[in-house]
């Protein structure tokens, strides 16, 4: 009998969860729709703006001075 409970009380939880999430993302989620955000996203679609701005990017390890682990750390330059 106990199993049975815990299992009813499991899906119970399983369920409020669910429910929660979803009200919650309807009530804080974003509220104004228009025709440009619901066009779908098409990758080879053409550019709209200028196609400037190339970035060098060097990623280093640099040791962590908190504990023994290591981060990683990009330092960013613009390119030609």
């Amino acid at each position: 009998m106990s199993t049975t409970l815990a299992l009813i009380l499991f899906l119970a939880a399983v369920a409020g969860n669910f429910g929660g999430m979803l009200a919650l993302s309807t009530f804080l989620g974003p509220k104004r729709r228009n025709a440009v955000k619901d066009e779908p996203f098409d990758a080879r679609s053409l550019p709209v703006g200028p196609n400037e701005g190339v970035f060098m990017c060097a990623f280093t390890w640099l040791p962590c001075s908190s504990s023994s682990s290591q981060s990683k750390s990009c330092s960013c330059i613009p390119g030609p």
